[in-house]
């Protein structure tokens, strides 16, 4: 199982990923999804992740894993499938496929994965008189109708909600002043005070919501097929209601699949 103070080392290391990869859509020429799911992929795979600098990586996130709770022993591990444009069509429905994996070295009967589809998409920079840049306001792609049918069916053929979208954004602090005051505005106006003593991740939300750059702030965001986010506003204003930054997503999974919370909405 995971000790449940090792889930905010966790969601540190997940947003150390989002932190690197996040910066790619402010580029002078912004990063495309396929792009932008190759670098996440190569930051989430212990092989390629030493590619890029990150603030704790996978080695220090593992280390300090092993050192919880005396006698726990305890690896997180990201295993990633990418898939090109024909398997995406007429298979998978998703850009990009990962399972994460825990493994107990102590009571190996105790390791467990999960496995999750998710279809990339990201948000779009407005166009105006100052230049290029993002906005609360600023609106993600175009939904493709027949793909998006597809994805139900397979979900409901599966009989469980494995199919998400992947939404790349970037994050607040990169943004102007007035953009992240009105982002913070709509993140304290969802509620999140109210679920600061939920079970583990409610202490660590409390302890988040405290700092300035957290990992509340995030660009990369999960979002259930039944709730598709159409502007970054919206994200922000559910967080952690329907919409998850990667980091909690798979925290709030992690932590139901150790039987100490229950499973995030979707």
């Amino acid at each position: 199982m995971v000790p449940p103070n090792a889930v905010r080392l966790i969601i540190r290391h997940l947003d150390s990923l989002d932190r690197a990869v996040s910066r790619r859509p402010l580029r002078k020429r912004p990063w495309q999804e396929p792009a932008l799911t190759s670098l996440l992929c190569d930051l989430l795979d212990a092989d390629t992740q030493d590619d890029e600098r990150l603030d704790y990586p996978l080695a220090d996130l593992n280390r300090d894993l092993q050192q919880q709770d005396g006698l726990l022993s305890v690896s997180f591990s990201v295993e990633t499938h990418e898939y090109g444009p024909k398997l995406e069509r007429w298979v998978t429905q998703a850009d990009l496929g990962f399972v994460v994996s825990v493994t107990d070295h102590l009571i190996p009967d105790h390791s467990w994965n999960l496995a999750w589809l998710l279809q990339a998409k990201r948000l779009t920079a407005d166009h105006n008189r100052t230049g290029t840049r993002y906005s609360e306001s600023s609106r993600f792609g175009g939904l493709d109708s027949d793909q998006y049918k597809r994805m139900q069916r397979l979900q409901q053929q599966v009989g469980v909600p494995f199919v998400e979208f992947l939404l790349y954004c970037p994050r607040p602090a990169m943004l102007d002043q007035m953009t992240r005051q009105k982002l913070a505005h709509l993140r304290n106006s969802s509620g999140l005070a109210t679920r600061i003593f939920d079970y583990t991740l409610g202490l660590i939300l409390h302890e988040e919501l405290g700092l300035a750059e957290s990992s509340l702030t995030a660009g990369i965001f999960v979002a259930p097929l039944d709730h598709v986010p159409t502007v970054l506003g919206e994200i922000h204003f559910s967080i952690l209601e329907r919409f998850h930054p990667l980091s909690w997503f798979l925290a709030s999974h992690l932590m139901a699949a150790s039987g100490y919370v229950p499973s995030s909405k979707s």
